[in-house]
C-alpha cells in the first residue's frame, strides 16, 4: 500500500462525489468526476488512489474508488485491480460483490482529517 505524504489537490471535492455516488447507489465514470469537480482527466487518478490508500483500506472500508467506472464499458480499469487480480469479463463478480459493500457503508462519517487522513 502506498502511503502519501499530502492530500493530492481535489480529494475532499472526490471524496463528497463518491460518498454522494453510494449514498444513491450509483457508479460514477470518470468523465462525470472531471465536470463535477471542474477537473482535467489528469487530476483524477492521484485523489482516487489517495482515497483507496489513505482513507479506505487502512480502516477496512470497502474501496470507494470502486465506484468509478469507463463511460463505455461502465465497468473499473485494469488499474484499479488489487494486486494479484485482473479485471475480466469473465471476473467481474469480485467487483460486483465490492460495489455492493461500498453501497451498505455508512459512509456519512468520513471525512479527510487535516493531517490528510481519513477518519
Amino acid at each position: 500500500m502506498r502511503r502519501h505524504r499530502k492530500t493530492p489537490k481535489y480529494t475532499r471535492e472526490i471524496l463528497t462525489l463518491l460518498k454522494e455516488c453510494a449514498a444513491q447507489r450509483e457508479l460514477i465514470t470518470y468523465g462525470e468526476i472531471e465536470r463535477k469537480a471542474g477537473l482535467i482527466a489528469r487530476a483524477v487518478p492521484g485523489p482516487l488512489r489517495f482515497i483507496e490508500d489513505e482513507v479506505c483500506r487502512p480502516y477496512g472500508r470497502p474501496w470507494l474508488s470502486a465506484l468509478v467506472v469507463n463511460k463505455r464499458t461502465r465497468r473499473p480499469g485494469q488499474a484499479f485491480a488489487p494486486e494479484g487480480q485482473s479485471v475480466t469479463p469473465d471476473n467481474y463478480q469480485w467487483w460486483r460483490e465490492l460495489v455492493q459493500c461500498v453501497y451498505n457503508f455508512d459512509w456519512s462519517e468520513v471525512e479527510i482529517g487535516e493531517s490528510g487522513q481519513g477518519h
